[in-house]
């Protein structure tokens, strides 16, 4: 076990409600509702006998977060205009155990600066009456905000005493951002990663170039930018990605970059010439038309064994997305060239070509010491994965083949969140389960989590957030609560409108996603 990351958003997150109102709800729960204590935010402190920069930054960011009591994080304007402007007066009896002005954290050995896969994020709270105090034993992320604490008034807040165990039902909660369909300005990047912290989501799935931009500042291709973004201040430098990085390892987050190869790669080739694949039509080729890379040249292998020895020194998370969806056969079917190699290599079809290709993208970036995710065109066209090599699912929602095999599974198949339906759509993201088919628990274990998506079509900068939150808060429960007890979407309504609410007080901008209703802060907006 390791010293805790940072806070994730079960301690002192500003609810105004009880433990039972949690989001995502823990995997235990006992509280005493009639036996309370007040916190002065005014007078409180954490204790801890050691410390470190990740520890006492996530402090000193959550002492100016938990105890708001107004709208300033959404409207600065509205600094010290309080939700309530009298102090509610308690009929002090034997069930009110005084003022508590510590809480007491223990954690374990080291302090780590990034996140990782292996990382173990199970807590416990206690919350006790004899002795008089607030305990949490974390494992390796730092990080439990105890929702369980309820405003009362000005400067005065409850806390009821009880017990939490809790740990995550998946180890991967990811969500993934676009910023080649459109650019996303950092600020939006580091309020997405706010909102997963709050959430518990623990792996950022940037997606980062695609057909439309090349956004990433490559050191070695620089050319890839210069002539693949859409501007150039639209781009990610080398301090940009750090910060990002930075941003999200303080929160427990890790970022997991997806370079998408064959396909979804024509802004590529505007830097870097003869790496796509020339289109014909009728023999003859098609002016200005390229399609996926050019998998018969020694020069792409040797390009992309520079790019990813690039990418695995910038990002540093264990594991990289290779993409490999989407990819459109017919311009390779066209070239005469690539004809010839496929009959040359005794090819049956195309799809022989792919698998070749990814063969050797394999095998450039095996040196690497990475875990490898690919799109599940990948496996489902028949290219040979090794064990450790994930599968993510975005089509089908049947795994079987993948599950035979014993590759382990990403899920995002129900979790699309750029798409948009009329009506409550969260229901339909709360109640898709990845491990619901019928297999044994080692089958199960096989899917080892999944992630919501936010694809760059139709969102940038002004959107990402209200179209990702408070849906993205389905999938985030549902991939860390347990099975029992999250069954029902109706039990869970009303601690899904309260985590909006609670969002929107924390500065987000999320939409309201279950019909009408309201939040302190709704006129907060500009």
């Amino acid at each position: 076990m390791h010293l805790m990351f940072r806070f994730c958003f079960i301690f002192f997150h500003l609810s105004y409600y009880f433990a039972y109102e949690i989001w995502p709800l823990p995997q235990k729960i006992t509280e005493h509702r009639e036996i309370f204590y007040t916190i002065d935010p005014l007078n409180f402190e954490f204790v801890f006998d050691e410390s470190c920069e990740i520890i006492e930054s996530a402090i000193a960011r959550y002492k100016s977060r938990t105890f708001v009591q107004d709208c300033s994080l959404l409207n600065y304007h509205l600094k010290g205009k309080y939700f309530h402007n009298q102090t509610i007066k308690f009929n002090y009896s034997h069930n009110y155990l005084g003022q508590l002005t510590k809480i007491h954290i223990e954690f374990e050995n080291e302090c780590e600066s990034l996140p990782n896969p292996q990382m173990d994020e199970s807590y416990e709270i206690e919350i006790n009456s004899n002795p008089k105090r607030i305990q949490l034993l974390l494992a390796n992320r730092f990080g439990v905000l105890l929702e369980m604490v309820q405003h009362i008034g000005l400067n005065q807040f409850r806390i009821n005493v009880g017990y939490i165990h809790d740990h995550p039902r998946y180890d991967f909660r990811g969500f993934l951002i676009d910023s080649s369909r459109h650019f996303l300005p950092l600020r939006s990047i580091f309020k997405m990663i706010d909102a997963m912290e709050m959430n518990k989501m623990n792996v950022l799935h940037w997606h980062i170039v695609d057909d439309q931009s090349f956004p990433f500042v490559s050191v070695k291709f620089p050319n890839l930018s210069k002539k693949g973004a859409y501007l150039h201040r639209y781009t990610y430098s080398f301090k940009d990605v750090n910060r990002v990085i930075e941003y999200a390892a303080l929160r427990g987050i890790r970022v997991m970059p997806e370079f998408d190869t064959p396909g979804h790669t024509r802004s590529w080739g505007k830097g870097q010439k003869e790496l796509l694949t020339q289109c014909y039509n009728k023999g003859k080729p098609k002016p200005n038309v390229f399609g996926p890379i050019n998998p018969i040249l020694n020069t792409t292998y040797e390009f992309l064994k520079e790019f990813f020895t690039e990418i695995s020194h910038r990002f540093p998370d264990q594991w990289m997305h290779l993409g490999g969806d989407e990819v459109d056969l017919r311009c390779w079917e066209s070239n005469p060239y690539l004809q010839a190699f496929v009959k040359e290599k005794k090819f049956s079809n195309f799809k022989q070509l792919e698998n070749f290709y990814i063969q050797k993208l394999i095998e450039i970036v095996g040196d690497f010491n990475r875990t490898y995710v690919f799109w599940e065109e990948v496996f489902n066209d028949g290219v040979k994965l090794d064990r450790n090599s994930i599968v993510h699912f975005w089509k089908s929602r049947d795994f079987t083949a993948a599950i035979k095999a014993k590759q382990p599974i990403l899920y995002s198949s129900c979790w699309y969140l750029n798409y948009i339906q009329t009506g409550a759509d969260w229901v339909f993201h709360y109640t898709c389960d990845p491990r619901d088919f019928n297999g044994t628990e080692q089958e199960k274990a096989l899917v080892l989590g999944g992630a919501a998506c936010i694809w760059g079509e139709f969102v940038d900068g002004s959107n990402l957030i209200s179209r990702s939150w408070p849906r993205g808060a389905a999938v985030a429960e549902r991939l860390w609560s347990p099975k029992m007890g999250t069954e029902s979407y109706s039990k869970a309504e009303h601690r899904f409108n309260r985590q909006r609410c609670r969002m929107q007080m924390l500065g987000l901008n999320v939409e309201p996603a279950n019909g009408p209703g309201y939040c302190n802060c709704d006129d907060a907006y500009h």
